[in-house]
């Protein structure tokens, strides 16, 4: 028989000894002390409030904690779901549903978020809430978009934009835009992208806002660069740049990094390139975007295919590919994919570099990534060329050039784009508030209410500590006299 230690309700095997004894209770009192912390800033907050206003807070609490504390943003989404359900106030119930659909997209659960998107336009349109419908289409457009199913998602986003232009909700219908600009920018169709993200870029004069402002510039730089106007492009880069450093957005700043350093490889300043990927993936890495990863990758280790060292660039897109799948990221799956083709190809082994871009064309056709597709047909003539088998390098090469065309955008049109660009563009940029941003208690009173929660999770962890450790070592002093006295 084991000789068994009692303390209060709790039963520890002596064998586990006094270490693994106090990590258990470590482990447990850590639980309980974050659940407790999570009670403490729930029950200040609710306190003298209507149910109505409970549930306004609770989503608001969890909107606040979405991306910095996603455990504490869904138990408190899951509070407001459940008052709501209990007061059968649908409104506040189909928000509720949909805030928890932001938290399962934050943390990478689509599946899940689809699901809860689609079950709140449902209560939504049961009510005619075409305000909460519109916003929740645009979600599960976002979704469909990261699958690579463009088409269904500016479907869902024109109905989302006619809904907010019929409620005057003009920050909503820009920025909806924008992401059907983003659509058609990865089917390859450029002429529509930038007359959306114009039209997006044009409403923006009705409110203030730096970050979509910010953005739009990045996305219309994208498009110079894609059309090799490089110095368009990067003139727009540092023009959201600017924007970035002077709103201490270090999340868009790695993109744009990014992008610059796109810009300087392709005008063939390779160490000044590297310097502003390597810059990128710095940041990145500090803030554990895992989604921005595969696109810096990619570009330094074609820097490494520049420099000769092909090793290392397969090691890099290797590593590029494994993030991409391990973010489900098609488009990404489909460029690693192809740098690691191109990788071969360079090293002239023929055979395997074609197995790759079988694999990567696979997944294009099925996404309709129009750009992608074009290039993985060049690399394919260029592999079938090698290997001698005319026939196919011919028919891929027809296949680029049929494909080259399609992408190509006319001159004037874009110029007419520029024109309206420059003006809209001048804009002065201030601060906008953002949707379901003024519900439940004051910004500064949270904050206060957060630090003195966590302060108080942090003081119940080291007193239980203190108390368990004393109740041990009492232990252990009787367990001696009484082992003493034996003797």
């Amino acid at each position: 028989m084991f000789r068994v230690l009692k303390i209060r309700f709790f039963k520890f095997p002596a064998f586990f000894g006094v270490r693994y004894s106090i990590f258990f209770y470590i482990i447990f009192n850590t639980f309980v002390g974050i659940t407790q912390g999570y009670e403490v800033e729930r029950d200040s907050v609710l306190e003298n409030k209507s149910k109505q206003e409970q549930i306004e807070v609770l989503n608001k609490l969890s909107e606040k904690y979405r991306y910095n504390d996603p455990k504490r943003a869904e138990y408190y989404v899951r509070l407001a779901l459940k008052v709501s359900m209990d007061v059968e106030n649908a409104e506040l119930e189909a928000l509720s549903i949909k805030n928890l659909g932001n938290v399962k997209y934050v943390t990478g659960k689509f599946d899940s978020a689809l699901v809860l998107y689609n079950k709140s336009v449902q209560i939504f349109k049961q009510i005619d809430d075409s305000a909460g419908w519109s916003t929740c289409l645009n979600n599960i457009a976002v979704i469909h978009m990261r699958s690579g199913e463009y088409k269904i998602a500016v479907e869902k986003l024109l109905t989302a934009v006619e809904l907010k232009y019929q409620l005057n909700d003009l920050y909503l219908a820009s920025v909806f835009l924008r992401n059907i600009g983003n659509c058609y920018y990865y089917m390859g169709d450029y002429i529509s992208s930038m007359r959306y993200y114009i039209l997006s870029l044009k409403l923006s004069t009705h409110f203030v806002d730096p970050q979509h402002i910010m953005t739009l510039q990045i996305s219309i730089g994208s498009i110079y660069e894609v059309q090799n106007d490089l110095d368009q492009a990067l003139g727009y880069y540092q023009k959201a740049i600017i924007v970035a450093d002077s709103t201490n957005d270090l999340y868009y700043k790695s993109i744009i990094l990014n992008n610059i350093g796109l810009v300087y490889y392709q005008k063939n300043e390779l160490e000044l390139s590297l310097h502003y990927l390597i810059e990128s993936i710095l940041i990145k890495e500090e803030l554990s975007f895992l989604q921005g990863m595969p696109s810096s990758l990619i570009l330094i280790g074609e820097i490494y295919e520049e420099f000769k060292n092909f090793k290392k660039s397969n090691e890099i897109y290797i590593r590029c590919l494994k993030i991409s799948y391990e973010i489900d990221d098609a488009q990404l799956i489909v460029r690693s994919l192809y740098s690691i083709a191109h990788n071969l190809l360079l090293m002239k082994h023929y055979k395997n570099s074609l197995e790759y871009l079988n694999q990567s064309l696979e997944i294009a056709m099925e996404i309709g990534v129009k750009l992608e597709i074009s290039q993985i047909y060049r690399e394919m003539s260029l592999a079938y060329a090698a290997e001698h088998q005319i026939d196919s390098a011919e028919k891929y090469l027809d296949l680029y050039m049929i494909m080259q065309d399609s992408l190509r955008v006319n001159d004037e049109a874009l110029n007419s784009f520029t024109h309206s660009l420059e003006v809209n563009a001048s804009h002065n940029i201030g601060i906008h508030e953002r949707e379901n941003q003024t519900l439940g208690v004051g910004h500064a009173n949270e904050e206060m209410l957060a630090i003195i929660s966590g302060w108080i999770t942090i003081l119940i962890l080291v007193v239980g500590l203190i108390v368990f450790i004393f109740i041990i070592l009492a232990y252990n002093m009787a367990l001696r006299r009484k082992l003493k006295s034996r003797n």
